[in-house]
């Protein structure tokens, strides 16, 4: 170790753990191929510059946001396949169930599973899937009538958000799963589908943020066109109802309830289902 101890600047007080990794530890260990420091009790190598530990740490600090919402992309990807020439002639495109973070719209979630899951009647509560706003990266396009809870119960009107309806917009950040039936009487839609996920072409270039949907969202809320100037919205467990719009700090949307006096600081990334 005469090395390492000639160069204890990478060191914290000469012991296993660095200075500049030191709250990422347990994931990253601050650990480099090219490491010449050993730590003989934990057998991690480690690199003793201030440069190298700095970037090791900010790679470790991004790697959790990126694996948290990077479906997004994919997600838009695989929605935008379903307007192929091939496919659309047999969805269903008014029987979606899109499955937020706390809420879904499209059909409730059952205490059983009949037809091999727990959607309970997308034929009779799907929403509408009408695709995506020409450039906008992080919205899904649809219309359904009412969510709900994500409480298992095979009474749908039981776990409806009342007087939540009218809903235009879903959060691609949001979605964790989407659901829609098909026709297959006259084609093999299962052997169609496989052959156009080699055929997908992306129709818009714009460049896209592949795991923040805060741009997005704000543009369609925050509209300087919208006389009403109000939003319905979901963000985590809260849902809100004809909130007025008021602006934004950063990524926080601010919202107010002139009834309740009360005000709403929202993370724009949070937010899942949009109603006007």
């Amino acid at each position: 170790m005469t090395n390492c101890e000639s160069n204890r600047n990478g060191w914290k007080d000469g012991k296993s753990k660095c200075n500049y990794c030191d709250k990422k530890e347990d994931s990253c260990y601050c650990e480099l191929k090219d490491s010449h420091c050993k730590n003989d009790e934990h057998k991690y190598e480690y690199d003793c510059h201030k440069k190298d530990y700095k970037d090791k740490e900010h790679e470790c600090n991004n790697q959790d946001k990126k694996e948290e919402c990077c479906c997004k992309k994919s997600m838009k990807e695989a929605l935008e396949l379903l307007s192929s020439n091939k496919l659309k002639s047999n969805i269903k495109f008014d029987e979606f169930v899109f499955i937020g973070q706390k809420f879904l719209v499209g059909a409730n979630i059952r205490e059983d599973l009949v037809g091999n899951d727990n959607i309970n009647n997308p034929n009779v509560f799907g929403a509408q899937f009408k695709g995506f706003e020409d450039c906008n990266c992080d919205l899904i396009k649809l219309f359904a009538d009412q969510a709900f809870y994500p409480i298992p119960n095979n009474n749908a009107t039981q776990v409806d958000i009342p007087d939540f309806n009218n809903i235009h917009y879903a959060s691609l950040c949001d979605i964790q799963a989407v659901v829609f039936n098909y026709d297959g009487n006259q084609t093999d839609f299962e052997n169609d589908l496989t052959k156009s996920l080699d055929e997908f072409n992306n129709k818009c270039k714009v460049k896209c943020d592949e795991c923040c949907c805060n741009k997005g969202v704000f543009s369609k809320i925050f509209n300087p066109c919208n006389p009403i100037n109000t939003v319905s919205l979901t963000a985590g467990w809260l849902a809100v109802k004809n909130a007025k719009i008021l602006g934004k700090i950063g990524n926080i949307l601010v919202l107010s309830n002139v009834g309740t006096k009360r005000i709403y600081f929202i993370c724009l990334d949070s937010v899942g289902f949009i109603s006007f």
